[in-house]
């Protein structure tokens, strides 16, 4: 079977979590908690679109629901949780769904302070104060900490890309199948400005250091996939690795 065939998008809304069946059946990112029609207001009057009314739903409503209905619908038993990086698009619901699947949660050793919340994260630069504080980190316990190049599982390597967030990791299944976070953008199809193209740098204005994240590109380069699954925008299916490669080219 193709590596592909093996992991599965959640769509839900405007990131999406996957589902890798391996070794081990493992749940990459936890989506968003409920979002408030204020904050959904102001990323439509900013000018970012959000979707259809489905679309809009998701993230109204939050990750967990749509979750644990792609892993009931399909009778999948989850054995971990990783989360890319500790952005709460990508942690919202983590709290919830390592009590409820009752599995442990692995990351990058840098995040952890920040996901248990020992340690603040910086301020949002995208949200302003009060309504950044809807999307706090719900604090919850990491039980495995990673590092780079670690094998998670024989057919999972975890590779630290530093820049989006300082403990930033992408997935590697079976060096084939890609799914780098945030470290590279897809196809924004709603919202072309953001991601005109099949491959983008992480937005400046998410990222800890753009520069660096962008840089830290070339490591991808090592390694062999035909694949990239980014966590938002378009997926890219075959081809990937020259695809990367001409665009980290035209960048440099």
């Amino acid at each position: 079977m193709s590596a592909l065939k093996s992991v599965h998008a959640i769509e839900l809304g405007n990131v999406k979590a996957f589902i890798i069946e391996g070794e081990k059946t493992v749940l990459v990112d936890t989506g968003v908690k409920p979002v408030p029609d204020e904050i959904l207001s102001f990323f439509e009057k900013g000018g970012i679109k959000l979707g259809d009314a489905r679309q809009v739903e998701y993230l109204r409503r939050g990750s967990f629901h749509y979750i644990m209905q792609f892993i009931s619908e399909r009778g999948l038993r989850i054995d971990a949780i990783i989360c890319t990086h500790y952005h709460t698009d990508h942690t919202g619901c983590l709290k919830q769904l390592k009590e409820t699947l009752n599995v442990p949660v692995a990351m990058h050793h840098l995040e952890i302070s920040l996901v248990e919340g020992r340690v603040a994260p910086p301020p949002s630069t995208v949200l302003p104060p009060k309504l950044a504080a809807h999307f706090t980190i719900t604090p919850c316990a990491v039980d495995i900490p990673l590092r780079h190049d670690q094998l998670f599982t024989p057919e999972l390597r975890i590779i630290h890309l530093e820049g989006h967030t300082a403990g930033n990791i992408c997935l590697l299944y079976k060096d084939e199948v890609l799914l780098p976070g945030d470290s590279i953008m897809g196809k924004n199809l709603l919202n072309p400005a953001m991601g005109p193209d099949a491959i983008n740098p992480p937005l400046a204005n998410a990222s800890l250091d753009q520069a660096k994240a962008i840089a830290n590109l070339k490591k991808l380069l090592d390694y062999q996939f035909s694949a990239i699954l980014p966590s938002h925008g378009e997926p890219i299916t075959e081809n990937a690795y020259p695809m990367l490669k001409s665009f980290i080219a035209s960048i440099h």
